[in-house]
């Protein structure tokens, strides 16, 4: 659900991948089937309206086994190699990242559209 008072702009879109442990069954599949998915821990289709994340906190629970997340493609890059896994998503599936912002910060809105290359807003 979007707050009224903040604007959404979506950035860029995607590939969504599954994080699990290692000594997961799910682990050794090319893919996962969402439907195949169980403890589920984090899902980014439902952030920031679920919780707050914290993703260090999230990749040790994942590394001990307690669960997966669905999560951003870019994110499979972790600290723990050794222990957890990144595996597509099936069928495959895309979230954008947006910026989030409210009319009071305009002017740093388009700074950082700038910065990033992003194209300005209507």
């Amino acid at each position: 659900m979007h707050n009224s008072r903040f604007h959404y702009h979506s950035l860029k879109s995607y590939p969504l991948v599954v994080l699990t442990s290692k000594e997961n069954p799910l682990a050794q599949k090319h893919e996962i089937p969402e439907g195949e998915l169980r403890d589920v821990l984090f899902d980014v289709r439902n952030y920031p309206e679920e919780h707050i994340m914290d993703f260090e906190g999230l990749l040790v629970k994942i590394a001990c086994g307690y669960g997966s997340a669905i999560v951003h493609q870019f994110a499979e890059g972790n600290r723990f190699p050794e222990y957890v896994v990144s595996i597509p998503l099936s069928p495959p599936q895309e979230k954008a990242i947006c910026l989030i912002y409210d009319d009071h910060y305009c002017r740093t809105r388009e700074l950082f559209l700038k910065a990033c290359h992003f194209k300005a807003l209507p």
